[in-house]
This record gives structure tokens, C-alpha cells and sequence, in this order.
């Protein structure tokens, strides 16, 4: 009788095409069922769940820090500062990208980039999460 563990061929196989779905896509442990969609301003404001409440704090935001009131230049500091090494952003699915946005904020709090607003202690990227809602109702394009 054996007693050492076996190993499942399914395993084996199922391991084998995530090592090749990681090679080809260059992004450890992403699916090849990721969105594939272009991370835009509209997407941003998508993984908020309170838009409105999220908006007056942005406007705030924005009060504070006017050189930001653009909804391009906060799509592209956002972007950057949720960007990670050999992941492309567009690839990550919703829940993904909501992850990178919650470590992106951990590391805000780490560095001390935070600001209050209204009684919130918010991440500088939560807080310009909450500036593009209210650039973009703003600018009145579609959230």
C-alpha cells in the first residue's frame, strides 16, 4: 500500500495552463477571462458604490487641490498610482481593480498621503477617486 500523496493529473494539468495563461499575459495568476476593457474615467467611477456621497467629498477635493480638476489629469494619476509591475490594468476584471485600488490606498496611508475631508480620513487615491466623480458630474459626462 502507498501511503505517499498523490498528486491529481487534473491538478497537474490545471496548474500547467495557469502557468501558460501567466507566461502569455505577463501578469502572475490573471485569468484569461479578465475584462479586458480600457480602465477609463467611466470605469473608475464604476467601482464606487455611492456616487453622490463620493462626488461632494471629490468636490471638495477639488477645492482644495484646483491644479486636479480635470477628469483626464486625475484618470492619469489614478492610473499611475495603481499601475504594478507586469500588470496591465485593462486586463484586471472589476473586483481586480477595486483590489489595486484598496492596495494602492494602504500604501497611500503608509506614506502619510492623506487627506481629510468633511470628517473623512481619506487615501490621496480615494480622495482623487472621489475628485473624478466630481469632475466627470461636472463636466456632465456619462457616470
Amino acid at each position: 500500500m502507498n501511503t505517499e500523496p498523490r498528486f491529481p493529473r487534473r491538478a497537474l494539468l490545471l496548474g500547467a495552463v495557469g502557468v501558460g495563461a501567466s507566461l502569455i499575459t505577463r501578469a502572475p495568476g490573471w485569468p484569461f477571462f479578465a475584462s479586458g476593457q480600457p480602465v477609463t474615467a467611466e470605469r473608475l467611477i464604476g467601482l464606487l458604490t455611492v456616487r453622490n456621497r463620493a462626488a461632494a467629498l471629490g468636490a471638495r477635493y477639488l477645492h482644495v487641490v484646483p491644479k486636479e480638476a480635470n477628469a483626464r489629469v486625475l484618470t492619469s494619476l489614478l492610473l499611475h498610482s495603481l499601475s504594478r509591475r507586469n500588470v496591465r490594468l485593462e486586463h484586471l476584471s472589476d473586483e481586480q481593480l477595486r483590489e489595486c485600488v484598496r492596495r494602492a490606498s494602504i500604501n497611500d496611508f503608509d506614506h502619510e498621503r492623506i487627506f481629510e475631508l468633511e470628517g473623512w480620513i481619506l487615501a490621496l487615491t480615494e480622495a482623487r477617486l472621489c475628485a473624478l466623480a466630481a469632475a466627470c458630474a461636472n463636466a456632465n459626462l456619462r457616470v
